[in-house]
């Protein structure tokens, strides 16, 4: 049996306002698309491609997660970040300046963000899980890099760039119900420096919220710190996924009895506020028939600290669906 080993501790997810149903996907097996747009300093969109698909093998190879992503085909000029085209994970950079300005806006800071997500999740299925997701990055305020510095992997990136792998691979792992710490130097944590690419590989927090979200069946499994139910909050669970190794677990099919929300029901607690962490992450909006409840902006603490004047955001409306936004920002280097 293997065991993931117990690192730091790792925050997940729920879904808003329902306090029992993790985000997660339906099915470990998840489709992602890469959307093309003209980033400056990229004439040739390969490097970027390459640095999406390497984010994502990142989360794949975890050798306890069942999760199993396959690449569709690019999408050209996409324009809309709410995702209406179809049930994947889209990433792209947003480089119109008219566009970004409301795309990136947080309430309450002057700064731009550097990312931000949009989950969709199925508001009448059992478990309200996500069907689509879309990971847009800021291309018009910020210059980006897949240089791998002169350090090597893991070393610096380039001067004054963020790293396009380091931040794709942490907002994937948003996208798959793994919320940010405000603290630890995790792949997870809030906020953003430049000239660095530590966060292209996974912590071993990251790790244990995956396979516990994602479970192969074949690992012991880490509980979660505690459930983020769109608020300050982090009540650690009652119960987890199922840690029992199955007799097939080194068969040539281990690791793909995962159903993507196997044993991922809780009883957590909490008021509810966006999760999110470092300078100033956690814009949280909901579908008005979520019978949503305004939010207050946290105290700053623990996994789930908004974003300074959070308030009520103004109501979306999809079919059905029920919409989380989190953005995140670049932390100023000191």
């Amino acid at each position: 049996m293997l065991i993931p080993a117990r690192g730091r501790t790792f925050y997940l997810d729920a879904t808003y306002p329902d306090e029992e149903a993790l985000v997660h996907w339906p099915s470990p097996d998840v489709e992602f698309r890469v959307g093309h747009t003209d980033v400056p300093g990229f004439d040739d969109p390969t490097p970027l491609d390459e640095a999406i698909r390497a984010a994502f093998q990142a989360w794949e190879d975890v050798e306890c997660a069942s999760i199993d992503f396959t690449e569709g085909e690019p999408i050209e000029d996409p324009t809309d970040w709410q995702h209406p085209e179809g049930h994947y994970i889209l990433v792209y950079f947003i480089v119109d300046p008219t566009l970004a300005e409301d795309a990136f806006a947080i309430a309450g800071v002057d700064e731009l963000a550097v990312a931000k997500r949009w989950l969709v999740y199925d508001a009448e299925a059992e478990g309200t899980p996500l069907v689509a997701a879309t990971l847009y990055l800021n291309g018009y305020s910020y210059e980006w890099s897949t240089s791998e510095g002169n350090d090597g992997p893991g070393g610096a990136g380039e001067e004054g760039k963020l790293d396009v792998q380091s931040v794709v691979t942490a907002m994937i792992g948003r996208s798959l119900g793994i919320t940010s710490r405000v603290d630890g130097a995790t792949t997870q944590q809030g906020g953003w420096a430049t000239n660095n690419t530590d966060r292209r590989s996974l912590e071993q927090d990251d790790i244990d919220a995956i396979s516990y979200l994602y479970p192969t069946g074949c690992c012991e499994l880490v509980q979660p710190e505690g459930i983020c139910q769109a608020g300050a909050d982090c009540v650690p669970p009652e119960g987890g996924g199922d840690a029992d190794a199955g007799p097939d677990c080194d068969s040539a099919d281990a690791g793909a009895g995962g159903d993507g929300d196997a044993d991922v029901d809780v009883d957590g607690g909490g008021d509810a506020d966006a999760g999110g962490g470092g300078d100033a992450d956690g814009d949280l909006d909901v579908d008005a028939d979520a019978g949503a409840e305004p939010r207050s902006g946290g105290d700053g603490g623990g996994c789930c600290s908004a974003a300074p004047g959070v308030g009520t955001a103004p109501a979306l409306s999809l079919a059905a669906a029920a919409v989380l936004v989190l953005t995140l920002v670049r932390r100023r280097r000191r």
